[in-house]
């Protein structure tokens, strides 16, 4: 099985140059594949999304996250005993990361992590690792994240690396862009 990981330093790579506002956006974006990805229908989900959306209902990511948050400690404590990641589990993750970034685009006196961008990364590769079609997943992440921002190409030199895994040993790492 070959498996596609996006560290965690490449999140912080890739989002350095970033304001908050394209985090969010980018974050968004990613989510939108991450969940199609996983044929998972969810109301608070597209609550995300929306929020993501219009940066003027962005301060209803925080409630959307405390939602979220409780979700995904249910999913954890399901998960204590198996070492494999639920596509629940993992999009559960990724939409705490994602709602932490919008919620942050805003401003706020007290906010989330300002890592929280770079965390979407390992996120999506354990989402690969659960969904049917890992790879589909991971062209459509490569297109959003090489594409152009503010009507500029993406000039950033340090691109995320997809290194792809056997389940022994590394085999190779192919840059983006």
């Amino acid at each position: 099985m070959t498996l596609h990981r996006m560290r965690l330093q490449d999140g912080h790579d890739y989002f350095e140059a970033k304001t908050p506002r394209e985090q969010s956006q980018i974050c968004c974006e990613l989510f939108d594949v991450a969940l199609r990805a996983s044929r998972r229908k969810s109301y608070l989900y597209k609550q995300l999304l929306i929020a993501g959306k219009y940066s003027w209902l962005s301060w209803t990511a925080k409630s959307v996250f405390s939602a979220i948050r409780t979700r995904t400690l249910r999913y954890e404590a399901r998960q204590l005993d198996t070492q494999l990641y639920s596509i629940d589990l993992c999009l559960s993750l990724l939409a705490e990361n994602t709602a932490k970034v919008i919620y942050n685009s805003t401003g706020p006196m007290a906010p989330f992590d300002e890592d929280s961008a770079a965390w979407v990364f390992p996120c999506i590769t354990q989402l690969a690792e659960a969904v049917v079609n890992p790879d589909k997943l991971l062209e459509e992440v490569a297109v959003i994240l090489d594409a152009p921002r503010n009507g500029s190409a993406n000039t950033s030199t340090v691109m995320v690396k997809l290194e792809i895994y056997d389940a022994r040993r590394p085999i190779a790492a192919l840059p983006i862009g």
